[in-house]
């Protein structure tokens, strides 16, 4: 996801404003770093990790009470953004908590938990290789982002449980191209418009069945889909 953004409130997406679409996050600079294991005189690589969940975590909010929103949604049909553009359709739970700071400012903790497909034609997120369609696998992650704004007196989505289904309807991607008419901002759904917010930590993990690992986070990218 690079952030462009949006696994997104709103843009791995354009995820401010409007998030983006895809939950990634792109910074540039790919940083990987590979572990090497000596045992026996031989070096054995380890696989790359993310422990996300240390930072997308209720513990890193200054919170008091229960959270103001602390509620579920799936999404489907949507896509995700490597370095050289969309490479996956993907589909995924979103759970959203929403904790009040106190003067209008709220900590969110927003995590995800899907599955994606490669997109043939389409650089691999690393940009190292061509897709052929046939990558798929498992993905996990989120973000912490501070939110100022005022909350609706009567939001547009429940506050609590399982909201529903939200269909993104995005077409095939080509390059950083793609069309998806039926993306929410889920900010929007809470917040009184002219809020704003940032991103204090973002990341996600994608395993890939037999194509390797890929890590997109704020603290840097590594591996590749391919």
């Amino acid at each position: 996801m690079s952030f462009s953004f949006d696994r997104g409130g709103a843009a791995h997406l354009h995820r401010r404003g409007a998030l983006p679409i895809a939950r990634s996050v792109t910074c540039g600079a790919i940083v990987s770093a590979v572990a090497f294991l000596f045992l026996s005189g031989s070096a054995l690589a380890a696989p790359p990790g993310l422990n996300w969940g240390t930072e997308v975590n209720a513990g890193e909010c200054e919170r008091a009470g229960s959270p103001v929103v602390n509620a579920t949604h799936k999404v489907v049909d949507s896509v995700d953004s490597g370095l050289a553009g969309y490479w996956a359709s993907e589909d995924y739970n979103r759970r959203i908590q929403l904790w009040d700071q106190g003067g209008d400012t709220y900590c969110a903790i927003v995590s995800y938990q899907g599955h994606f497909t490669g997109v043939a034609g389409q650089q691999s997120p690393g940009n190292t290789e061509t897709l052929d369609g046939d990558e798929s696998g498992a993905f996990e992650g989120g973000y912490r982002m501070e939110i100022s704004g005022d909350l609706r007196a009567e939001p547009s989505w429940p506050t609590r449980g399982h909201v529903g289904v939200v269909d993104y309807e995005c077409t095939t991607p080509v390059g950083f191209v793609v069309s998806c008419p039926g993306q929410v901002n889920w900010i929007a759904q809470y917040f009184e418009s002219g809020y704003a917010y940032g991103y204090e930590w973002w990341g996600w993990i994608y395993h890939g069945d037999r194509q390797g690992t890929w890590i997109n986070s704020s603290d840097g990218n590594s591996g590749d889909i391919a």
